[in-house]
């Protein structure tokens, strides 16, 4: 009798600490790739990964970590970082899931098996060759680079105006600059273009967080446009978009928007996801002449957003960037 009480105990102890556990959420793995063999010490960053579950406070027993499929030896632990060993696993880029009882994280295509350690720089926009815009201008992208010695980073194709990827190899990437600037080819002696920041891993926003653009003119004489990326590439997520007036507190617009799905090549995200939002073309904003905006991300992911405002006489681009 009394082992079928402390049986209906454990039991109803178990439940309830899955109900009320956090969920985890994944922000970063490091490194991102490592040899087929396994062994790789991967280092995973986020929240509630390790959490203490109600009524005691006891730490979660369910905890397990797969990378392709496979458990992966957990050698560290605490509730914002886990260390893990790699299992081994043929070729290709793998899912990293992180499982406890208050649920699942999980990055698609997270590490790779059997390649060089790449690290990915966005390129929020890339003209490769020109593209007509309003009133007659002309426009394309510059993009060069610094290493020991200037160099242009070779770029094979790219959606006009769309955002894509550039993979710089670790050994190297932290002594790398880059410069990527748009500019109106019509208007040369007038302008010589906007530099467009080129944005890495550890400046991106991770899931469950806020992107503030502040302070963004929205008088007639311009055209506002947001622009918000997936770093992670080819999910096709959804954020939070809410554009503040003259009350700070009230948002005039709250629009939710679904960014486009990336596209891969060779198991490396390509593209990124991405979406536009064009303020000038909403009605509600009419009579303002700034606005605040703010972009909230979903519970898992990488993201980044910047909002870009044209003279529409001069074609001068300014950036709002967070």
């Amino acid at each position: 009798m009394r082992s079928t009480a402390i049986a209906l105990f454990v039991t109803l102890f178990a439940l309830s600490a899955a109900a009320q556990a956090p969920a985890p959420t994944v922000q970063k793995l490091e490194p991102s790739s490592g040899p087929t063999a396994g062994g790789t010490r991967l280092v995973i960053t986020g929240q509630n990964l390790n959490p203490l579950c109600p009524p005691y406070m006891v730490f979660c027993a369910e905890l397990s970590v797969q990378v392709g499929g496979k458990n992966a030896q957990v050698v560290e632990r605490s509730n914002d970082r886990l260390v893990v060993l790699t299992p081994a696993s043929s070729t290709g880029s793998a899912d990293v899931e992180v499982r406890t009882n208050g649920g699942t994280a999980r990055l698609t295509r997270a590490f790779t098996y059997g390649a060089i350690d790449f690290r990915r720089v966005l390129l929020p926009v890339l003209i490769v060759d020109e593209v007509a815009g309003a009133q007659g201008s002309r426009w394309k992208s510059e993009l060069a680079g610094y290493l020991a010695g200037s160099y242009t980073p070779e770029i094979g194709t790219a959606r006009p105006g769309r955002g894509r990827f550039l993979y710089l190899a670790s050994g190297t990437a932290d002594f790398v600059t880059l410069n990527l600037r748009v500019r109106d080819v019509s208007r040369e002696s007038e302008n010589l273009g906007t530099e467009i920041p080129v944005i890495r891993l550890d400046e991106t926003f991770g899931p469950s967080t806020t992107i503030p653009l502040l302070n963004i003119p929205t008088q007639a004489q311009y055209r506002q446009r947001i622009r918000i990326y997936d770093f992670d590439g080819e999910f096709g997520r959804t954020v939070t978009v809410r554009i503040y007036g003259d009350n700070s507190m009230t948002a005039a617009v709250v629009r939710n928007v679904t960014l486009s799905a990336g596209a891969t090549n060779a198991d490396y995200p390509e593209y990124p996801g991405q979406a536009d939002l064009d303020l000038d073309q909403i009605p509600e904003l009419f009579g303002f002449s700034r606005v605040t905006v703010t972009i909230d991300t979903p519970a898992e992911g990488r993201f980044w957003a910047f909002a870009t405002i044209t003279n529409n006489d001069t074609q001068l681009i300014t950036t709002v960037t967070p």
